[in-house]
């Protein structure tokens, strides 16, 4: 999958904002010194790697036993100008340097509504797709719900994924902010996150129970100061419906 270059974004949405993918070339606080987590222990056991047949990668979540949630823009192939065929998505849950435990298939998807990848930056928050399973996930993998309320700006969050230089373990921040929530239903945060985060969950743990605040779906620039940007998980518990 081809790189992104930035661009000022969102004239109106965002101003001020240079907006690229985490598949930009340019690494962001690399996250080679972040903890490895237990890829069997929930939460992140519901945490997968999405490779694809254009040799891309990113992260997914599963957000029921048959539905598993990403960027939009992790499907799209920019050198044909075309989103990839269901059946060249790999899903690997348990993975880690080579080896997994589950490798789901895909056999349909729904992109959230309006996201135009050539005019990515005016649809930010609308990069997200859940991708629909040929067979449900083992009872092994708890599946992880979307906040059914408005985010709190300070919330702490957490987020993991298959990221940065490490691309092949799964790697966590588990101490991280909710810095606010940008018109358009686009979240701002300080989660560590580079190449490869792309899909992956901002997290809260409340009861035991973890919750999607948001989907990783780009690294901006503002005055010099990266800014992470996540698609709200509003949008996308309208499209599931109850938890």
């Amino acid at each position: 999958m081809s790189h992104m270059r930035c661009r000022l974004a969102f004239v109106a949405l965002l101003p001020c904002v240079l907006i690229g993918t985490a598949f930009s070339e340019a690494e962001t606080r690399s996250g080679r010194d972040l903890p490895e987590v237990d890829i069997f222990a929930y939460p992140w056991s519901a945490i997968g790697k999405l490779n694809n047949s254009v040799g891309g990668s990113c992260t997914c979540t599963a957000v029921k036993q048959d539905l598993v949630l990403t960027a939009a823009h992790c499907i799209f192939n920019r050198r044909t100008g075309r989103f990839l065929q269901p059946d060249s998505l790999h899903l690997l849950f348990g993975y880690r340097r080579g080896e997994y435990t589950t490798h789901a298939r895909v056999t349909s998807y729904t992109l959230g509504p309006g996201y135009d990848p050539t005019n990515e930056m005016a649809t930010i928050s609308s990069d997200w797709v859940v991708l629909r399973l040929s067979e449900p996930l083992s009872a092994a993998i708890r599946p992880l719900v979307l906040l059914d309320r408005n985010p709190e700006v300070g919330m702490r969050l957490m987020t993991a994924s298959y990221g940065g230089v490490r691309l092949h373990v799964m790697t966590a921040d588990t101490n991280c902010l909710l810095v606010g929530e940008l018109p358009g239903s686009v979240l701002e945060h300080d989660c560590r996150i580079s190449r490869g985060s792309s899909g992956a969950p901002l997290l809260i743990i409340e009861k035991e129970t973890a919750e999607i605040v948001g989907v990783q779906v780009a690294i901006g620039k503002r005055n010099g100061s990266e800014v992470m940007l996540a698609a709200s998980a509003r949008a996308i518990r309208a499209y599931l419906g109850p938890r």
